[in-house]
């Protein structure tokens, strides 16, 4: 596929899932899809972060890079953490890395596991993410990860 730019994709996702945007790290930008409240008031959700470096900075990182430094942000609020090897696929036509999670929340206490992929297109890192506390996450994130495979970027204009 020939490098371009991707501000916007495509991803199916529930109908009652709310919309959110907010800023993410460094900068980037993240919108969310975040489920009903449970009983317990908790919810899940599917994660898009969008990251795009200076022109000049782009090509000094790779995507399985990016992939690492997002998870350790993550691991400096966790303890017991442990991750899976990075792996590396496809998801419609587009090179991801993804790892596993799991580790003990330092502020609640509560166990938690989470997945993120990362692909890189063009200039910008795109990382797809979630999480969720224990028991709830063996579901939960099974219909997460779904969401992500269904990831796609729109067909290029003519």
């Amino acid at each position: 596929m020939p490098a371009r730019e991707a501000s916007e994709f495509q991803l199916l996702r529930p109908q009652d899932y709310q919309f959110q945007t907010m800023p993410g790290p460094a900068g980037s930008q993240a919108k969310a899809w975040v489920s009903p409240p449970r009983a317990d008031k908790t919810r899940v959700y599917l994660m898009v972060t969008t990251l795009t470096p200076p022109k000049e900075e782009a090509t000094s990182y790779t995507a399985d890079q990016v992939l690492d430094k997002m998870l350790s942000s993550i691991e400096r609020r966790r303890k017991d953490w442990k991750r899976s090897a990075t792996q590396r696929g496809t998801v419609n036509g587009l090179t991801f890395y993804r790892a596993y999670w799991k580790g003990t929340d330092t502020q609640t206490g509560q166990q938690m596991r989470g997945f993120s992929y990362v692909t890189q297109i063009g200039n910008s890192f795109f990382q797809l993410s979630s999480q969720d506390i224990e028991p709830a996450a063996t579901t939960s994130l099974a219909l997460m990860e779904t969401m992500t495979l269904t990831f796609t970027l729109p067909a290029p204009s003519r």
